[in-house]
């Protein structure tokens, strides 16, 4: 101890060895130093990256075998341990070494080069005949002499050299995941031209950080039907061996284009019996693609109301000269000068745009129904309180499902409070005493009770396991 007049301040006397310790015999702590953390607990951290661990007599190492697996910093001492050359992640075209002098040295290396080329060219998305551009011809000849540009087949193949290993590891990936793996699907198509599907998966790694990877991208020179599809993504699961480790397919969009396929391809799987339950949590739609047809559907019930805020703006915006008088108009009811939108007829949140702007500027379409004689079909009292009603209706739902697109990973524990608080909501509104908003109401309740019924299931057991709501 030190000491300093009165003050007497003790040193921590160092953890003396305990007689009783079992000795660590799994071969695990080659690669981990087991440390006691001060509440008495022990971790053990990762010699190679650093990562900690629980290493209490209870954890096992199981936890632990499986991150060396995936350990980065591993792979590359390993690959130095079989006298393999070490591969950085970086992007830098040579490889860096000491001179004999103690100098760092810069020795380049054609392939590495190659190689960062290739990834550039998928990075960016450039053409293979990037090689031929006199201009990159150039940059190069000046950047690094010795690089020798190859041609665009040769850079393809380098492309396909690329993917064909990062392909390689994501099988190894999967195949050695202990959970189960989720699956979306994305098809579109060119006008009059071949369909595309894609494919991908959605999984926890071993750091429980959501994963979300592209699989495959499926090509078919005509439209497909469910059938095609179904047995299609069936062939790849078997490829990718995920058959049996699938936990559910999320519907993106509503509808037979997405729907059918995931309904032959359940049936398929339930014969194996690899799925949870038997399937019945196998199909989840999405909260996004499933909101914004349920508002889109509805808006059919105030078509009238919005043809007629239509009407009003397409009147002001069809001359140079009707759009001053709406400028002077708005001017003398001191009206905010916004620009006016029409919406294109086949969006609500266009729809929703066109009755906002045209709501703010109200008293300048009242003040031009005074003067100009031409605007003889303006909106009553009765119809802009009810434009404002529908509008404070459809910016619930642009609010609520701009919060479900603005979530990077979004997981199904995420989504059932707010779920939860649409139903009520909208029970609440469709007893409204103004007449539009319980007519809009009613019509999306029908559409949300479907969905509800659908996948509350789901969204609930995910709530439920969520440690965050406990």
């Amino acid at each position: 101890m030190d000491m300093d007049d009165n003050e007497i301040v003790a040193e921590p006397l160092s953890a003396l060895p305990n007689p009783r310790a079992r000795r660590l015999r799994s071969l695990v702590w080659n690669d981990f130093t087991k440390r006691q953390k001060p509440d008495g607990n022990y971790e053990a951290i990762c010699n190679h990256c650093g990562k900690k661990f629980t290493a209490n007599s209870r954890s096992g190492t199981t936890h632990l075998r499986n991150h060396l697996n995936f350990c980065l910093s591993t792979r590359r001492a390993d690959g130095r341990k079989r006298g393999r050359k070490p591969r950085s992640t970086s992007k830098a075209i040579g490889v860096y070494h000491d001179d004999k002098d103690g100098s760092n040295g810069f020795l380049f290396d054609q392939e590495l080069s190659r190689q960062d080329l290739a990834r550039m060219v998928i990075f960016h998305e450039y053409p293979f005949e990037l090689v031929h551009h006199v201009g990159f011809k150039t940059f190069i000849r000046n950047l690094q002499p010795q690089f020798k540009l190859v041609s665009d087949e040769a850079i393809k193949a380098d492309c396909m050299n690329v993917y064909e290993s990062r392909r390689d590891k994501l099988s190894e990936v999967l195949e050695s995941l202990p959970c189960r793996v989720s699956l979306t699907m994305e098809r579109w198509c060119l006008s009059n031209g071949p369909e595309y599907l894609c494919l991908n998966c959605h999984y926890l790694d071993n750091d429980w950080k959501l994963q979300r990877k592209v699989l495959n991208l499926l090509h078919f020179g005509a439209p497909p039907s469910a059938e095609d599809i179904s047995e299609e993504i069936m062939d790849k699961l078997h490829d990718w061996k995920i058959s049996r480790k699938l936990s559910c397919m999320v519907l993106e969009r509503s509808g037979d284009d997405q729907g059918a396929p995931s309904n032959l391809l359940l049936k398929v799987l339930r014969g194996t019996n690899s799925l949870l339950l038997n399937g019945d949590l196998f199909q989840f739609h999405g909260c996004v693609p499933a909101l914004d047809a349920i508002v889109q559907d509805a808006l059919l019930q105030i078509g009238d109301l919005c043809e007629r805020v239509r009407s009003c703006v397409r009147f002001v915006k069809f001359s140079l000269e009707k759009m001053r008088r709406f400028e002077n108009a708005a001017m003398l009811a001191e009206s905010p000068r916004i620009p006016l939108v029409v919406d294109d007829n086949t969006s609500w949140s266009s729809a929703l745009l066109m009755i906002s702007t045209a709501y703010e500027t109200r008293n300048a379409f009242k003040s031009l129904a005074e003067y100009d004689s031409d605007f003889s079909f303006p909106l009553t009292d009765q119809e802009w309180d009810d434009v404002k009603s529908v509008k404070e209706c459809l910016e619930t739902f642009d609010h609520m499902i701009k919060k479900f697109s603005g979530i990077r990973m979004p997981s199904a524990n995420l989504f059932f409070i707010d779920i939860c608080g649409i139903l009520l909501l909208l029970k609440s509104w469709a007893v409204s005493p103004v007449l539009i908003v319980a007519k809009l109401a009613s019509h999306m309740l029908k559409g949300f009770e479907e969905y509800w019924d659908a996948n509350v299931a789901l969204l609930a057991i995910a709530s439920i396991l969520d440690p965050v709501t406990k």
